[in-house]
């Protein structure tokens, strides 16, 4: 077996390599073209056909297998006739080959292979763009693909990916859209977007949309035919010469770098390289004025358009197991086609939505497939190219786009196909065949879908599927009812030929069987409005899930009193009782209704204990503490409630029974491991809840809290609704509730968990519609970062905590928040006035949304003059008593226009205004460069010594003067003292290592006096075991001396593994533990901030304590301190 270099021109160059099994396992199954190489020369001349046939007859070649598109299989056609008017034995097959799908006439020959391969790799990375503009929220990326003829690339991906939306070729031909049209229709869905807050989006364009607009298209051809003829340059002056009028006015339209990107060199065929015309950026600047002319009309939103070129890198990545087991089939195909002395065929595989052993393989011909086109200003026979059907068998890509394209437009429906799969076994997504390669009758067959265990894994992996969204909601869905792992259970051929038909999904569902109607009917979890009745029957008893605690709180007590009434039960709303501190009284003085409020916090932020706690006999609770251990009443164990004590006073009211003051016990039977029975009590396991006392703070955001207060309540709490971190391990037989609307800082596995609590899909509820944006963002950061901490890589946990965690504070509230919950504008203040979302609506709330920033006052609507009363005003918004007073910046005293000077009055920075009394005053002052104050000249003579009288911005006052010299006195005492504690410590060093020495001589010394004392011994009555035993007449243990970490003394000890005990003798006080004669653990050194001696400790960071002596040999006064990271 040949192979030739480099496409046609190693055919006729002779230029070619014998490929062995060992050159092939090296390139089995992976992507590019780099075994051989492409190129793009044809064999056309008298004398390349005549070179091609001399080399294939000294090679003695049988057949010839020509791997391309159109071009390369028309080229190879020709040469098949060629060989076989002059009698050459070699015979020309072709294998259709290119990534634009523009190759294939149905049935006979379907698809090109790499057109799967490119449109899934092109899928990844469209999908991480959108992604990115979910991320950002801030830029429209502009992306574009191959496809100079077709755009069946860009309807692949876009069916994919659901981008927002898609340009393609053949529509804009059809409905002979000009670029004014197609930039109205962008710039209309721009601006639908932005009304409904989002100024971002996906974009894609094939890159031959240039070719399909009319005005371009005429332009186009007049060009390729122009610079065919030698004569003509390729230059704008030469080529709006010969250009028609209507063509060169279109010419000089155009942006510059599109004149010159029409004129760059031809390729091989004649034709402009439509790939190095930047469409995108065209579009982006039309669609850029189109929405500036907008403004005046309303339009407020922006355009941050971002460009992508996906080009080559998608022919070369792996390829799919579609395409190589497609490959494997032509291969085979075309090799029994040579076999048989078939020529000037092209190999086809049909059936291909069947398994592949049901492939039908076969060969067309190539003249069949072809028609006249126009080349390099010649007419000349080509295979015609398959542009996207808009109608007619073949258009069900397009209809299927059509039917979701006006949903794409406003809604973030985006898919992420991540990378690509190549287990065939196990892997569904790998079974996905490419949508364009449908013949008729076949309808798009996207991703198999289920809800009980697919849906599951979607939801965890962040990759929810737009069929199990319509699952869950009852709406109709592409595949059967009963579509569970790429087949319909119901095994009925009617149905599982429906979706292979064209239906759409209404269809769909009106003509499933029964048995895929009930699925369908059981796959409905979303809740149809509060009338659905699965809530007070099926789930009445059911606990809620959700991610956090106020919601899980203010649930949980709305289910306890709908329970009771459902059940005529009266319900007992037992009121915490609070009880605050001095320090809580003297800063809250309208305490009666802060306490009010108190009662509606969640028991997280108080203690544990509800505020209002509502009970009735029969309900189902559980504990909030451990109530008794030996009886196995733990936190979180299930009961009911079976009585209560007498209640001192009871008030009706509308929900219930309020109770003011909480009775002495409540009695709940708990369910437990084992039966017990309280003395007093008739029936067993019923136990006598008391009131504990639990204390909380209402500043607990501060490092020291100070508003305690203490509340006494039933640790008891309503069985109705918890959050997943309580879930997590349980299974919940009364079946699971949960809300799906996390918004777009939610965490989805929080539903995961939740969802995975029941045993089946009739023991779950979701609570209202939502929508499927969250779920289809992939793995989360947490995540990802935990899998990445366990595998050792390397974080850099700094940078992550500055992007994600940052904090600023509000001037309001004064408490630390995350960017969440500040607004853009605020959130990016430099100044001290920044103010959260929270207080915002507060002050909207008390009629006085907008804040003066001259007096920093928020005022009503009216308080401000009409020009400051648009939302936009928000960072120079200036009220109607600052318009008329403004305070100067020196004196603090609000003064009237007259009192300042013109550019003082219009300052918009405070700082800059003065009056003109403080003016007069600071004539003739200085202002000082470190401590920018303003000092009459006699304050800087120092500085003045040497220097010209008058200032030049480097002044310095004589304060700052002498505080510099004292601080360069300070860091040279600190030098000559750092010198000396340095001497000092070597000195201390030596001294130790001294002592140790000595130590280690006399130990020695002692082990050779008792050696020869006692001499040797020998025993051989006695088993080798107990020669080995310890006694009198072994060796004394080896001693280890180790460096104290405290103190940095030399301490011997026989311990070797353990811990070491410094606290006798002369020692520190201290014990540190030691492996293998080592000292264990990570020790840290700290310079003690008086006396500077370097101590240790096993802390890094924190509150140090460590007793040690200063360099003079005396204790150190100072035995801890603090040191921050």
């Amino acid at each position: 077996m040949y192979g030739f270099l480099d496409g046609p021109h190693g055919v006729f160059a002779g230029n070619f390599v014998v490929i062995t099994d060992e050159i092939m396992d090296g390139f089995r199954n992976t992507g590019g073209f780099d075994m051989l190489g492409s190129g793009r020369h044809k064999i056309e001349t008298e004398e390349q056909f005549r070179d091609s046939m001399t080399v294939c007859n000294a090679i003695g070649l049988d057949g010839l297998v020509v791997i391309g598109g159109d071009d390369s299989n028309t080229n190879g056609a020709v040469l098949a006739e060629y060989f076989k008017a002059n009698g050459c034995k070699t015979k020309v097959i072709g294998a259709p080959k290119t990534i634009d799908g523009d190759l294939k006439c149905p049935p006979h020959l379907p698809v090109s292979f790499g057109f799967d391969t490119a449109c899934k790799t092109y899928a990844t990375l469209v999908g991480n763009v959108a992604v990115d503009a979910l991320s950002a929220q801030k830029y429209y990326h502009l992306v574009r693909l191959m496809g100079r003829s077709a755009s069946n690339i860009a309807l692949e991906v876009a069916l994919l990916t659901h981008p927002n939306a898609c340009l393609l070729g053949e529509e804009v031909a059809e409905q002979k859209q000009s670029l004014k049209d197609i930039t109205i229709e962008l710039a209309d869905m721009i601006e639908a977007r932005s009304k409904d807050g989002k100024d971002y989006g996906v974009i894609l364009l094939p890159e031959g949309l240039i070719e399909f607009i009319p005005e371009f298209n005429s332009l186009i051809s007049e060009i390729n035919d122009k610079l065919a003829q030698p004569e003509i340059q390729p230059t704008e002056e030469a080529i709006l010469n010969v250009l028609s009028k209507e063509n060169a006015d279109c010419f000089r339209y155009l942006p510059a770098f599109i004149r010159a990107q029409l004129l760059l060199d031809r390729d091989p065929h004649g034709n402009v390289q439509v790939a190095k015309i930047e469409t995108e950026k065209l579009l982006a600047a039309t669609v850029q004025s189109e929405l500036e002319n907008r403004r005046a009309s309303g339009y407020k939103g922006t355009f941050s358009p971002q460009f992508h070129a996906f080009g080559y890198e998608g022919r070369a990545g792996m390829p799919t197991v579609f395409d190589s087991s497609y490959c494997y089939a032509l291969g085979y195909t075309a090799s029994s086609l040579l076999v048989n002395g078939c020529t000037g065929l092209i190999a086809s595989v049909k059936n291909l939505l069947a398994p592949c052993k049901e492939w039908q393989c076969g060969g067309v011909p190539v003249t069949s497939l072809c028609v006249i086109e126009r080349r390099k200003g010649k007419d000349k026979p080509v295979i015609r190219k398959a542009l996207v059907e808009m109608t007619g068998d073949l258009s069900q890509p397009f209809q299927f786009y059509k039917k979701i394209r006006n949903d794409l437009r406003i809604l973030d429906m985006y898919r992420i196909p991540g990378p690509m799969q190549f287990d065939m076994v196990n892997c569904e997504v790998s079974k996905d065949r490419p949508i364009l390669s449908y013949i008729k009758g076949s309808a798009p067959c996207r991703r198999p879908l289920g809800i009980s265990s697919v849906a599951r894994e979607q939801l965890r992996h962040g990759d929810l599927s737009d069929n199990n969204h319509r699952f869950l909601h009852g709406r109709p869905t592409t595949v059967l009812g009963s579509w569970i792992a790429g087949q319909a259970t119901c095994q009925q051929p009617s149905c599982a030929a429906l979706p292979t038909q064209g239906l759409i999904p209404e269809a769909i569902q009106e003509a499933e069987c029964s048995y895929c109607a009930a699925d369908r009917r059981s796959r409905i979890l979303v809740a149809q409005g509060a009338a659905d009745t699965r809530f007070q029957k099926e789930f009445a008893d059911a606990v809620a899930i959700f991610g956090t605690n106020d919601i899980k709180y203010h649930v949980n007590k709305l289910r306890a009193i709908q329970w009771a009434n459902a059940r005529d039960k009266q319900p007992y709303l037992f009121v915490a009782q609070d009880v605050a501190s001095s320090v809580v009284v003297q800063e809250k003085p309208n305490l009666t209704t802060e306490k009010l409020q108190w009662l509606q916090r969640h028991d997280k932020e108080c203690g544990g204990l509800y505020g209002v706690l509502p009970l009735c006999v029969g309900m189902p609770v559980r504990a909030t503490d451990h109530l008794d251990r030996k009886r196995g009443i733990l936190k979180g164990t299930k009961g009911y409630v079976v009585g209560r004590s007498t209640i001192a006073n009871e008030t009706p009211a509308p929900e219930g029974v309020v109770c003011n003051t909480l009775p002495a016990v409540v009695y709940v039977r708990f369910e437990t491991a084992t039966s017990w029975h309280v003395p007093g009590l008739p029936d067993a396991n019923v136990y006598p809840v008391g009131t504990c006392r639990r204390v909380w703070y209402l500043d607990r955001q501060r490092q020291r809290p100070k508003l305690r207060v203490s509340r006494t309540q039933f640790p008891l709490a309503p069985q109705f609704a918890i959050t997943a971190h309580v879930a997590q391990g349980q299974t919940i037989k009364e079946g699971v509730m949960t809300d799906l609307c996390i918004g777009p800082t939610g965490n989805p596995f929080t539903v995961y968990v939740a969802i995975t609590r029941v045993t089946g899909r009739e023991k779950l509820l979701i609570f209202r519609p939502f929508d499927a944006a969250p779920f289809q963002k992939g793995i989360g950061l947490g995540r990802d970062l935990l899998l990445r901490h366990l595998r050792g890589d390397f974080i850099n946990w700094q940078s992550l905590l500055a992007k994600y965690c940052e904090e600023r504070r509000c001037a309001t509230c004064t408490e630390r928040k995350p960017a969440a919950a500040f607004t853009t504008g605020q959130w990016k203040r430099e100044d001290k006035d920044r103010v959260c979302r929270e207080c915002t609506k507060h002050y909207a709330d008390a009629g006085t949304p907008w804040q003066c920033n001259v007096c920093k006052l928020w005022h009503a609507e009216d308080n401000f003059p009409a020009k400051h009363r648009q939302r936009q005003c928000s960072f120079f918004r200036v009220c109607l008593t600052c318009e008329v007073k403004k305070p100067c910046f020196k004196c603090g005293v609000v003064k009237a226009e007259s009192d300042f000077g013109a550019a003082a009055w219009k300052a918009r920075n405070a700082d800059r205004r003065c009056c003109r009394e403080c003016a007069t005053k600071l004539r003739g002052c200085w202002q000082c460069r470190q401590c920018a104050e303003r000092k009459p000249r006699t304050e800087f003579t120092a500085w003045q010594q040497g220097r010209e009288y008058t200032q030049n911005g480097t002044q310095v006052c004589n304060a700052c003067t002498a505080f510099a010299f004292v601080c360069r006195l300070a860091h040279r005492t600190n030098q000559r003292l750092a010198r000396l504690r340095q001497r000092e410590t070597r000195h201390r060093h030596a001294a130790i290592l001294e002592d140790v020495r000595k130590e280690i001589q006399e130990i020695h010394e002692a082990r050779q006096t008792s050696t020869r004392a006692e001499g040797p011994k020998t025993d051989t009555a006695h088993s080798s075991n107990q020669q080995l035993a310890v006694g009198p007449d072994t060796a004394p243990p080896r001693l280890h001396i180790y460096i104290c970490p405290y103190c940095a003394k030399s301490v011997q000890s026989p311990v070797a593994t353990g811990r070491v005990d410094h606290r006798r003798g002369n020692g520190c006080g201290k014990q540190f533990r030691v492996t293998n004669g080592l000292l264990a653990g990570r020790t840290y050194s700290h310079a003690c901030p008086t006396c500077g001696t370097v101590v240790h400790s096993t802390l890094a960071s924190g509150r140090i304590r460590v007793t040690h002596r200063n360099p003079s040999g005396r204790q150190c006064r100072t035995n801890q301190w603090r040191v921050h990271t």
